[in-house]
């Protein structure tokens, strides 16, 4: 077992109580464990204007980051400790 440390974005952090969120998972993870991880345990909670539970990810703009760069894919592998940021995308003008 691995831990994921995951940082949530406000939208989130709004229904699940709090912006911090560990998970364990097995020894070889990958990002789209933890969208199913995710799922499992705050799927209900997330409401699906936020979350699409049939997919398994965000119904909103989200980037995924970790170690200073973007997650490209849901096969990009996940190692003990690391930690996972939730971005919202802000576009404006």
């Amino acid at each position: 077992m691995i831990t994921i440390h995951v940082r949530v974005p406000s939208q989130m952090k709004a229904n699940i109580g709090t912006d911090l969120v560990d998970f364990e998972l097995d020894g070889c993870a990958n990002y789209g464990e933890l969208l199913e991880h995710i799922d499992g345990r705050f799927g209900d909670m997330l409401g699906a204007e936020l979350w699409n539970r049939a997919k398994k990810t965000f119904r909103v703009p989200i980037i995924a980051t970790s170690r200073g760069s973007v997650i490209k894919g849901a096969a990009t592998p996940l190692s003990d400790g690391q930690s996972v940021e939730f971005i919202p995308v802000v576009v404006g003008g």
